[in-house]
């Protein structure tokens, strides 16, 4: 449909998309030839393809309704039967209606040379010509539902959203994903009071137009399981309690309890409004255990440079060399392991790892699972120095579980200062030391140093480093997912303020219900320190409240005298203390050096204890990370899927 008639060639019309510009060329793009022909290849194209609009998902945003529109016909000139083509069941996302493929390709170059998976590939020729797989294998892939926007005639569909609406009919929001450290951006489409889908917006600074298939179709998770009420757990069972009566109960205990024996713990899913207020509040009673560390480990964060992924997700097209420490980036950033994948695939760049063995999308040279293999790179021992230090732009990406390994964040900050010396990692323009996060509340939450005393809570040694806090009589868990990796002292009283009946909540003595990031005015950075904003789209349900609300309440039950309490307040509490919280969307760089006093890094107690110590990774299961995607019964679908991929998906209804 691109084609165009140019002044020194009159026999055929030329591809646009594929003729190099020349000087003294003269273009025509609407003449009576060219409308012609653009009529006949829309005809050619339409020869097979069913009259269904009236039943398409795509109905509405269908791009060869658009151009049939502009060049069709309004007649017929085909009168044999049309083909059909058997549909296939191929993953739990995508409902398939292959009779409507006009074999544009745009599926098979995207899981070739996006996803990395290779499974669709075109069959036949001519008129026996179909697109599919080989065998009957299926999709997987954390990115696979893209492949129904990029579908342009409604033969890729999501399942969830078949049959459901008209997109005219829809309401659209912006808002991030906040379910990874990324914060893609998104579209939210709601009916009524119900989300309908997620779709992508395009940022080409961070996620172009893609996300991933949890945030895409998480959704349903997000009514399923919500605490609407306050409880209180008396003799194991969870009585229903006005707002007025659990304060007031709360009152009386903080008033018991002093500060010293009082704990804050944050979780993964808090905006930073709730952990500023979470901050100001522990800072009025006099309690400095504010503790943002459930992954049990110290980062230093007196440059931001220390805990962010320093290289823009755009910029990881330029790295001639990566190292992978401890992170699986297709569970954990898909994003960001994308863009590995695209340089990969470009530039057929070297990646090493580090870690227990994995899968990825590209192939990567393992360097085994060990501190020692970290060693033998520092030593200049590894083979793989030699990419190292060949390479203009390198890159080591840090998974954070894997600094678990590093029980001393002293002997962490000296590794990176060695590697820091032994290669290019720092230069004028580029900084290629990244600690990718899992988690898009842990910057936030080293932005305000929601870090309590290091040795006084953590309590590690050679075989445990479970999270000691059984001196602490109160506890108050903010989205804390679950209780089992806290060793807790049994008389303790514990608060949870969240939104999921998860697995915590059966344990906890009193339960404030809080929101959902699509039922407030909220603010996250991401991994990169950018600021990402959501947006309310639904109050919360029943009688529960924004996060912000409830600690803003609590103070106001303590008597502690706050002199903001509505979110634009909050905004300017924000610059007090952070002034790059006034850049929405912004990156902010930073190329700040490490300070560092000298320290003795090779000894032989060193060797001795943690030569042989192993790095692993965070996540096994990509759909089910937090007490949204857990709730979700899409999400558990896909669980079970893949760890059977063997498995009919007619069993595994909707």
């Amino acid at each position: 449909m691109c084609l165009v008639e140019i002044n020194n060639n009159n026999l055929k019309p030329i591809a646009s998309c594929a003729m190099p510009i020349n000087n003294n060329l003269e273009i025509k793009t609407n003449t009576p030839f060219l409308k012609k022909i653009k009529e006949n290849i829309l005809e050619f194209l339409l020869i097979n393809h069913p009259l269904d609009c009236p039943i398409c998902d795509q109905g509405g945003e269908c791009d060869l309704q658009d151009q049939t529109r502009i060049y069709g016909k309004d007649y017929s000139r085909f009168l044999n039967f049309k083909r059909s083509i058997e549909n296939k069941n191929c993953n739990p996302l995508i409902k398939t209606l292959m009779t409507r493929c006009i074999h544009c390709t745009r599926c098979i170059r995207f899981i070739t040379e996006i996803t990395g998976t290779k499974n669709l590939l075109n069959l036949g020729k001519g008129l026996e010509m179909e697109i599919g797989t080989y065998i009957n294998t299926n999709f997987n892939s954390e990115l696979i539902g893209n492949i129904v926007d990029l579908c342009p005639v409604g033969a890729l569909t999501s399942k969830p959203y078949a049959f459901k609406t008209r997109s005219w009919e829809l309401k659209s929001f912006e808002s991030i994903d906040i379910f990874d450290a990324i914060g893609s951006n998104i579209r939210i489409d709601t009916k009524n009071s119900e989300i309908i889908r997620i779709l992508p917006r395009i940022n080409e600074e961070i996620n172009d137009e893609w996300i991933s298939d949890k945030i895409r179709f998480a959704f349903d998770g997000l009514k399923i399981q919500r605490l609407n009420t306050p409880f209180i757990n008396i003799n194991q069972k969870l009585i229903p309690i006005s707002w007025k009566k659990i304060f007031f109960i709360i009152k009386e205990i903080f008033k018991k309890i002093k500060s010293e024996f009082l704990i804050f713990l944050n979780g993964n899913l808090l905006d930073s409004e709730s952990l500023l207020l979470l901050k100001d509040l522990g800072k009025k009673i006099g309690c400095k255990n504010i503790e943002c560390k459930q992954d049990k480990i110290k980062i230093e964060n007196d440059f931001r440079i220390n805990y962010l992924t320093n290289i823009n997700l755009k910029n990881l097209e330029k790295i001639d060399c990566c190292l992978l420490i401890g992170t699986n980036p297709q569970i954990e950033a898909p994003i960001l392991n994308l863009n590995l994948f695209k340089t990969k695939f470009n530039n057929n760049i070297n990646i090493g790892f580090i870690g227990p063995l994995i899968t990825l999308n590209y192939n990567f040279i393992y360097l085994g699972k060990k501190l020692n293999s970290l060693l033998q790179i520092i030593e200049g021992k590894s083979f793989f120095c030699k990419f190292l230090r060949k390479a203009k732009f390198p890159s080591i990406i840090f998974g954070l579980n894997s600094l678990k390994i590093f029980f001393n964040n002293k002997i962490f900050l000296n590794i990176f200062n060695i590697l820091k010396n032994m290669i290019n990692i720092f230069t004028f323009n580029w900084n290629g030391f990244n600690l990718l996060h899992y988690n898009v509340s842990k910057i936030s939450s080293l932005d305000f140093n929601l870090q309590s005393s290091y040795n006084s809570i953590l309590n590690y040694s050679n075989t445990s480093i479970e999270k000691n806090l059984r001196k602490f009589q109160l506890l108050y868990f903010l989205e804390i997912d679950e209780l089992s990796k806290f060793i807790i002292n049994k008389n303790s009283i514990l608060i949870y303020q969240g939104h999921h009946n998860d697995k915590i909540t059966s344990k906890v003595n009193f339960i404030l219900p809080g929101s959902c990031f699509t039922e407030k005015n909220s603010t996250f950075i991401n991994t990169e320190g950018r600021i990402k904003n959501t947006k309310l789209i639904f109050y919360p349900p029943g009688q529960a409240k924004e996060d912000y609300k409830i600690i803003y309440s609590l103070a106001e039950i303590l008597s502690l005298n706050f002199n903001f309490n509505n979110n634009f307040n909050l905004k300017n509490r924000f610059l007090e203390i952070c002034p790059f919280f006034n850049f929405l969307n912004i990156l902010i760089t930073s190329f700040n050096l490490f300070i560092i006093n000298k320290w003795l890094f090779f000894h032989s107690n060193f060797h001795k204890l943690f030569y042989n110590f192993s790095f692993f990774i965070i996540f096994t299961n990509f759909y089910c990370t937090d007490s949204i995607s857990r709730a979700s019964k899409l999400m558990n679908i896909c669980t079970i899927y893949n760890k059977n991929s063997n498995l009919k998906l007619d069993t595994l209804s909707l």
